[in-house]
């Protein structure tokens, strides 16, 4: 038999599967609980979210023959072809093959007509950003005043690209990042009904890795069990996934709070050395900096999304930190992302981000130059020259935040 990916296999088929979408869940819920399904809807959020599964689910609860309005059954006929992608009166398009006008308009004409079988006829438009303004154009009366039992469902990863023209005629609904806790919740169930075995801390790894997507993480868990023979070790999944090992972030940041360049160096070189993604490795050290200030503003280490034993050892490295450097350190790390995700030189650029970041302990506030120069003896100079009686000194100057 040919093997079925996690993330198919996975795929939710009701409402009730669908992870961290409940605001979503619950207004398309009551609309067809209450019958009032509108013409038109939107879709929006990062990949792998569930905005194409909501699409079909909500196809499916619409056209249900044990559950008309309501619920699908997914035992019925009409929701096993719409699951199998078989239902004549559901269509899944996707505009990125499918974006011409002329095409757009063909599927305009075929439209005019009812449902051949099913309650409802439900065109899912996936993608749709990638249609042409001419497209658009052509889409616009329709979606407006459509016939009657016909249902728009638009899905798309960048909501900004969508004219506002369509965008008046849909109900949106944003689907949101899934949370790590909720995704590494998800990852156990699925590795204790696939027999796959699992750490919480390695499952904890890859939903940090997916990045809010459901599906990517799910991808990632099938990934590392076929690598592992049906087992995910908690050091190989940081290995493969770069830029998730906690305890060399921590390293990092207390050489960058120190001042230690030597020792920051080292560790940009070692990142090199295991092939990490350098902007990847860069995002994941900037949100880990991130927890750290939010700790320092005393946030709750129970919310951060972090393993326990992390939290704790980063709680010690705040306590020792002010919150001023933290938060001068966030912000030239938010400064030179661009940099290191544009840079053709990535290994080099990261190198350099940290570098700089490791200059930062020695600035001097402007306010203590000010109220009489305290801490001047302890700035570097510029570079050797005359003898220390008669060189000046030069400081670095910032202000407070």
């Amino acid at each position: 038999m040919t093997y079925q990916v996690l993330a198919r296999k996975w795929r939710p088929q009701e409402f009730s599967s669908l992870i961290g979408q409940q605001a979503v869940v619950t207004a398309l819920t009551n609309a067809l609980r209450e019958g009032r399904v509108a013409q038109a809807y939107l879709f929006s959020g990062i990949r792998g979210v569930g905005k194409t599964t909501a699409a079909r689910v909500f196809a499916k609860a619409l056209n249900c023959e044990r559950e008309p309005a309501r619920r699908p059954c997914n035992d019925c006929p009409t929701c096993l072809e719409i699951a199998a992608g078989a239902d004549l009166d559901v269509l899944e398009i996707d505009a990125a093959t499918y974006s011409k006008v002329e095409q757009v308009r063909e599927l305009v004409e075929s439209l005019k007509y009812g449902p051949t079988r099913d309650r409802y006829k439900v065109v899912v438009l996936d993608e749709v950003h990638r249609l042409s303004r001419q497209a658009f154009d052509a889409l616009l009366k329709l979606v407006e005043e459509p016939p009657p039992r016909l249902v728009f469902i638009f899905a798309t990863t960048e909501i900004d690209s969508v004219p506002a023209t369509i965008l008046s005629r849909c109900q949106e609904f944003q689907f949101r990042r899934v949370s790590v806790r909720e995704l590494a919740d998800h990852l156990a169930v699925i590795s204790s009904a696939e027999k796959i075995e699992a750490s919480p801390r390695a499952l904890a790894l890859l939903a940090r890795a997916g990045e809010g997507s459901v599906r990517d993480a799910v991808a990632l868990l099938d990934q590392l069990a076929t690598f592992g023979n049906g087992r995910v070790d908690e050091e190989e999944a940081a290995r493969l996934l770069g830029g998730l090992d906690l305890a060399l972030f921590d390293r990092l940041l207390g050489a960058i709070l120190a001042g230690d360049s030597r020792t920051v160096s080292v560790l940009a070189r070692e990142v090199e050395e295991q092939g990490s993604d350098p902007r990847q490795v860069h995002a994941h050290f900037l949100a880990y900096c991130r927890d750290a200030l939010h700790l320092s503003l005393g946030g709750d280490s129970a919310a951060l999304e972090l393993p326990a034993d992390e939290r704790e050892t980063l709680g010690r490295r705040v306590a020792a930190t002010s919150y001023e450097d933290l938060l001068r350190l966030l912000h030239h790390l938010l400064a030179s992302e661009s940099s290191v995700r544009r840079s053709d030189a990535a290994a080099l650029a990261l190198e350099l981000a940290w570098l700089r970041a490791a200059e930062l302990p020695k600035l001097i506030a402007i306010e203590a130059l000010l109220a009489g120069g305290a801490g001047l003896e302890q700035a570097a100079p510029l570079a050797a020259g005359p003898p220390p009686a008669a060189r000046p000194r030069a400081c670095l100057l910032y202000t407070s935040p």
